[in-house]
């Protein structure tokens, strides 16, 4: 990464992040309403647990279907999960906390492998980025599960805020120019906050504290349009407080004010997500191998979970009580307080998971 990045600030004077004409096709048809959510995807809040019958050779077989706080005991939220139906299209598997599961279609396309799906802070919106064969950036959809849309082109990295619901940032590349976005609402306009040359990269995290752009072996941390610090490894994951959980063959915390704290080398095997417990006091790190449950407390304590998983990515429930991942099929759920494992859904394959909760504004 070259010392003399130009940074212009752009937040005043530049227009909304234009569309190509030419993939206007795509997004035809595709309605955001500012007032749905995925709360609306025809789930009622507490509805009670189902019981069909279904008629066999054999004679009668009762099917009782929980919800998943009845079948993970204690469990706070709702189960939000995306995955691929016959390798194309993608569904969205809504588990409320009392009642039984339902699907539902997300209009987005296919790339192969599958891209992981994001979800924001409150469970109400998703987001996933397609590549594009032969270019650097892809096709980033999001928004309501059910009515996802074309939010730009040529994204080279995004991200939802680490605190507040329905904020999107993202990054583009033109030219050899990073531009940094940030998009809120129904999703439909996008404000330039930044651009950059002698950047190449795509954003990671962001908050409140600014953002975390990837670069190559280097991240670059922005507070509003100028570049605070730029610090060695890979951001897995950020917290409200500011701090980021860094890849640097061993475990960092990256200050958004240019802190360091070393945890230490966790796991041998190549680390591939991380995320924040709600109270930033715990990292649930994801290798290869499987989960790790890291206190940051003094003395640091890891308590590793041997379940390999699929795609990259780690979620706490709301109370910090159970951490999520996909695994290689089903979904893995790991009680961060004694590290029981058990595992849902265990035919399916998942590309993205996120919680939501009703009682949460």
């Amino acid at each position: 990464m070259r010392a003399s990045n130009v940074v212009e600030d752009a937040r005043d004077s530049a227009p909304p992040r234009p569309s190509r004409q030419a993939f206007g096709w795509l997004g035809a048809g595709l309605l955001v309403g500012a007032g749905f959510t995925v709360l609306m995807l025809g789930v009622d809040p507490a509805p009670e647990a189902t019981t069909s019958t279904v008629n066999s050779v054999e004679g009668t077989r009762v099917v009782t279907v929980d919800g998943i706080g009845e079948v993970i005991p204690g469990f706070p939220d709702g189960l939000l999960a995306a995955k691929r139906s016959d390798g194309q299209s993608l569904q969205l598997v809504i588990w409320p906390e009392r009642g039984e599961p339902s699907e539902r279609s997300v209009p987005v396309g296919v790339s192969s492998p599958p891209d992981p799906v994001a979800f924001d802070v409150a469970g109400r919106l998703l987001a996933t980025m397609l590549p594009v064969p032969g270019e650097v950036g892809g096709v980033l959809y999001a928004g309501i599960p059910e009515a996802a849309h074309i939010v730009s082109l040529d994204v080279t990295g995004y991200g939802w805020h680490d605190s507040s619901p329905s904020l999107l940032a993202y990054t583009t590349s033109t030219d050899g120019e990073t531009s940094l976005w940030v998009t809120r609402g129904n999703l439909a306009e996008s404000e330039l906050v930044a651009q950059a040359v002698g950047i190449d990269g795509g954003l990671t995290a962001w908050g409140d504290w600014g953002y975390a752009v990837q670069a190559g072996e280097d991240v670059a941390l922005f507070t509003g349009s100028e570049i605070t610090t730029v610090a060695r490894g890979r951001v897995l994951d950020s917290h409200s407080t500011g701090w980021l959980a860094v890849d640097d063959g061993e475990l960092l915390l990256l200050e958004s004010g240019g802190g360091i704290r070393e945890i230490g080398e966790m796991t041998a095997a190549p680390m591939l997500a991380a995320g924040f417990s709600p109270d930033g006091a715990r990292i649930a790190l994801l290798s290869v191998e499987g989960l790790h449950l890291v206190s940051l407390e003094e003395p640091v304590v890891s308590t590793p979970v041997t379940a390999r998983p699929g795609v990259g990515q780690v979620v706490w429930s709301s109370d910090g009580r159970y951490v999520l991942y996909p695994g290689l099929r089903g979904i893995i759920v790991v009680d961060a307080g004694d590290g029981t494992m058990r595992e849902l859904m265990p035919e399916d394959i998942f590309t993205g998971l996120g919680v939501f909760n009703f009682d949460e504004p």
